[in-house]
């Protein structure tokens, strides 16, 4: 059981004795390629940096990683069906110093292809070094939030080039924060331990794939097998997120086995979204307790969508109005029960 990206052949080539928390490249490409097919099609690229790009009817590249076997074939059947087709895409190295030296040739095919969004499958530094050369080449398409590799977490966000980064909206799995608590893993630990954890993105890495395996194990009954664990994990009532009308970070959807949402035995439990735009002017408090300018506002209050769910017509993105980057406290249905600290001694 893993926090880190977890691909999909990786998952469905070792079925119950891989298991992932976070959401695996293909169901991704799932809500991405349904995403950008009904909420952005072909209309003209208007939240574009470049203002001639703006005019023009969106031209869609791709970006990802040659390490991780996303199936580009089958992300481009999936945007056919939305009647789309990618003007190019292109594959970066897994080292960081021949990432430096591909990113002028990225921005160069984009440019040329007259890309107007791109659509980002990219890690951190990649996308670090991707927008610093598109800023340094003129080049300000539209940049479409993913969510791959936590790129829509505010502190990856942060270290975007940001006049780049000012055009960047999309989708991505991470909810709204609740001001006050970093997350729902963090209020955990300090709950458990009386203090808060010496390094937040460590504890949020960690709990949430623990306490999935504890589910599991119980679930399993008093004989534990790869077997019954995995019959344990998919008796499981799908909870959070979309399921339970949560919208908090930490608190997305989850589930695993077959519950009608997707055409494959699932083993990772996140697969539900919410629509965000970047905004650099509010402060805020990001995922590992750092307060700075720099936030995503999430779209209808922070609402979120399961595959097959996401409405038609372009998102109302770069409005405030309806919009929410943090909300006070927790909704009544996401407020955690009180129960006495556990024996600290």
């Amino acid at each position: 059981m893993t926090s880190g990206v977890q691909t999909w052949d990786g998952l469905q080539g070792q079925p119950g004795y891989r298991w992932s928390m976070t959401i695996d490249d293909r169901t991704l490409a799932v809500l991405v390629a349904e995403w950008v097919g009904k909420r952005l099609a072909d209309r003209p690229a208007q939240w574009a940096g470049d203002p001639t790009i703006r005019l023009e009817p969106r031209r869609y590249g791709l970006v990802y990683p040659e390490h991780i076997r996303l199936d580009v074939a089958w992300f481009k059947d999936q945007l056919r069906t939305y009647g789309i087709e990618l003007a190019t895409s292109i594959a970066y190295p897994s080292e960081i110093t021949a990432q430096q030296s591909q990113v002028r040739v990225a921005t160069a095919r984009f440019r040329d292809a007259d890309v107007t969004s791109v659509i980002g499958f990219f890690e951190p530094v990649y996308g670090v070094l991707f927008t610093t050369q598109a800023t340094q080449d003129r080049y300000r398409p539209e940049w479409i939030v993913t969510g791959y590799a936590a790129n829509d977490t505010m502190v990856i966000g942060k270290l975007m080039d940001q006049m780049q980064w000012s055009q960047a909206f999309g989708i991505g799995p991470i909810g709204v924060p609740v001001e006050g608590h970093v997350h729902n893993q963090d209020d955990v630990y300090r709950w458990g331990t009386g203090r808060a954890p010496e390094d937040a993105i460590v504890a949020g890495s960690l709990c949430n794939p623990m306490w999935l395996f504890l589910i599991g194990a119980q679930l399993a009954g008093p004989n534990l097998t790869p077997e019954t664990f995995e019959s344990g994990m998919f008796s499981w009532t799908p909870c959070c997120g979309r399921w339970q009308g949560h919208i908090t970070l930490g608190n997305q959807a989850m589930s695993f086995g077959r519950h009608g949402i997707l055409p494959w035995v699932d083993y990772n439990a996140d697969e539900d979204i919410t629509e965000k735009w970047w905004d650099l002017q509010t402060t805020g408090t990001d995922e590992i307790n750092l307060t700075a300018p720099g936030v995503y506002w999430k779209l209808e209050g922070g609402r979120r969508y399961l595959p097959g769910e996401i409405a038609s017509g372009e998102p109302a993105m770069f409005v405030k109005d309806g919009a929410v980057s943090s909300i006070p406290e927790y909704p009544p249905n996401e407020t955690p029960p009180s129960y006495p600290p556990p024996n600290r001694a």
